[in-house]
């Protein structure tokens, strides 16, 4: 009737196919974004799961830590 738990299918996302697609979009901004593309280049992205919501189109990213802590604000 309501499908209160119906189960909703889940979008996979490959962390390479994602990481080519941010270095190609981010190749394209202007310079002041490059050290978001350098830290993807170092592959700070460790997984990218999709969040549970209203929508099926977010998605939340876990970082590897020894890469984050390069970048940690001191």
């Amino acid at each position: 009737m309501f499908n209160f738990f119906r189960k909703k299918e889940c979008i996979e996302i490959d962390v390479n196919r994602f990481n080519a697609m941010l270095i190609a979009v981010l190749e394209k901004l202007p310079s002041e974004y490059s050290i978001y593309l350098k830290q993807i280049k170092e592959g700070i992205l460790q997984d990218i799961v999709p969040v549970i919501g209203d929508s099926d189109y977010f998605f939340g990213v876990s970082y590897k830590r020894e890469v984050i802590r390069k970048y940690k604000k001191r």
